[in-house]
Protein backbone atom coordinates (compact mmCIF):
# COMPACT_ATOMS: atom_id res chain seq x y z
CA UNK A 1 0.00 0.00 0.00
CA UNK A 2 2.55 2.31 -0.96
CA UNK A 3 0.96 4.27 -3.28
CA UNK A 4 -1.17 5.37 -0.60
CA UNK A 5 -0.10 8.91 0.66
CA UNK A 6 -0.11 9.11 4.37
CA UNK A 7 -2.07 11.92 6.08
CA UNK A 8 0.99 13.62 7.19
CA UNK A 9 2.20 14.03 3.55
CA UNK A 10 -1.03 15.79 2.74
CA UNK A 11 -0.44 18.16 5.29
CA UNK A 12 0.56 21.30 3.87
CA UNK A 13 2.40 23.53 6.70
CA UNK A 14 4.77 22.37 9.46
CA UNK A 15 2.17 22.98 11.95
CA UNK A 16 -0.46 20.89 11.03
CA UNK A 17 1.84 18.34 10.70
CA UNK A 18 3.16 18.85 14.70
CA UNK A 19 -0.85 18.97 15.41
CA UNK A 20 -1.23 15.88 13.76
CA UNK A 21 2.13 14.31 15.63
CA UNK A 22 0.38 15.58 19.09
CA UNK A 23 -2.94 13.26 17.93
CA UNK A 24 -1.05 10.46 16.86
CA UNK A 25 1.40 10.65 20.02
CA UNK A 26 -0.74 7.81 21.70
CA UNK A 27 -1.22 5.36 18.90
CA UNK A 28 2.51 5.59 17.93
CA UNK A 29 3.43 4.94 22.12
CA UNK A 30 0.34 2.53 22.38
CA UNK A 31 0.17 0.53 25.59
CA UNK A 32 3.59 1.32 26.99
CA UNK A 33 4.66 0.07 30.43
CA UNK A 34 6.94 2.43 32.44
CA UNK A 35 8.84 2.26 34.99
CA UNK A 36 10.26 4.68 38.19
CA UNK A 37 12.90 7.92 37.06
CA UNK A 38 15.60 6.55 38.86
CA UNK A 39 15.69 2.74 38.01
CA UNK A 40 19.53 1.85 37.64
CA UNK A 41 20.77 1.00 34.06
CA UNK A 42 21.29 -2.88 34.64
CA UNK A 43 17.52 -3.33 35.77
CA UNK A 44 16.37 -0.91 33.57
CA UNK A 45 17.43 -3.18 30.48
CA UNK A 46 16.71 -6.29 31.89
CA UNK A 47 12.78 -5.25 31.92
CA UNK A 48 13.11 -4.20 28.02
CA UNK A 49 14.79 -7.09 27.42
CA UNK A 50 12.64 -9.75 29.29
CA UNK A 51 9.27 -7.71 27.89
CA UNK A 52 10.99 -7.97 24.34
CA UNK A 53 11.44 -11.79 24.42
CA UNK A 54 7.68 -11.98 25.92
CA UNK A 55 6.34 -10.17 23.26
CA UNK A 56 7.93 -12.43 20.51
CA UNK A 57 6.84 -15.74 22.26
CA UNK A 58 4.69 -17.44 19.76
CA UNK A 59 2.10 -18.31 22.99
CA UNK A 60 2.09 -14.90 23.88
CA UNK A 61 1.02 -14.10 20.13
CA UNK A 62 -1.17 -16.73 20.09
CA UNK A 63 -3.25 -15.56 23.21
CA UNK A 64 -3.13 -11.61 22.16
CA UNK A 65 -4.70 -12.57 18.84
CA UNK A 66 -7.26 -14.84 20.47
CA UNK A 67 -8.35 -12.40 22.84
CA UNK A 68 -8.21 -10.04 19.57
CA UNK A 69 -5.28 -7.95 20.91
CA UNK A 70 -3.11 -6.17 18.38
CA UNK A 71 0.85 -6.96 19.14
CA UNK A 72 2.49 -4.31 17.35
CA UNK A 73 5.37 -4.11 19.83
CA UNK A 74 7.74 -1.04 19.70
CA UNK A 75 11.16 -0.91 20.98
CA UNK A 76 11.65 1.27 24.07
CA UNK A 77 14.01 3.11 21.66
CA UNK A 78 10.94 3.64 19.43
CA UNK A 79 8.37 4.58 21.91
CA UNK A 80 11.33 7.12 23.49
CA UNK A 81 11.47 8.89 20.16
CA UNK A 82 7.83 9.35 19.27
CA UNK A 83 7.67 10.86 23.38
CA UNK A 84 10.86 12.93 22.56
CA UNK A 85 9.14 14.29 18.65
CA UNK A 86 5.82 15.63 20.61
CA UNK A 87 7.48 17.14 23.93
CA UNK A 88 10.00 19.43 21.45
CA UNK A 89 6.73 20.80 19.33
CA UNK A 90 5.85 24.46 20.11
CA UNK A 91 3.36 25.08 22.73
CA UNK A 92 1.39 27.66 20.31
CA UNK A 93 0.71 23.84 18.15
CA UNK A 94 -0.93 22.81 21.22
CA UNK A 95 -2.85 25.80 21.99
CA UNK A 96 -4.11 26.04 18.23
CA UNK A 97 -4.76 22.35 18.11
CA UNK A 98 -6.73 22.62 21.84
CA UNK A 99 -8.91 25.22 19.99
CA UNK A 100 -9.21 23.78 16.56
CA UNK A 101 -11.04 20.80 18.78
CA UNK A 102 -12.92 23.12 21.06
CA UNK A 103 -11.48 22.64 24.22
CA UNK A 104 -10.90 26.49 25.10
CA UNK A 105 -14.93 27.26 24.57
CA UNK A 106 -16.24 28.89 27.21
CA UNK A 107 -18.52 27.01 29.31
CA UNK A 108 -22.34 27.99 29.43
CA UNK A 109 -23.87 28.36 33.01
CA UNK A 110 -26.74 26.78 33.61
CA UNK A 111 -29.91 28.85 34.95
Amino acid sequence: MQHIPRLHDLLKTDRQREMLDILEVSFNVGQAFYAPNNLPPGPLATLRKAFWVTVKIPETIKEASSRYLPMNSQTPEQVLAAIDKVFKIPPQAFAELSTMLGFNKQKKKKK
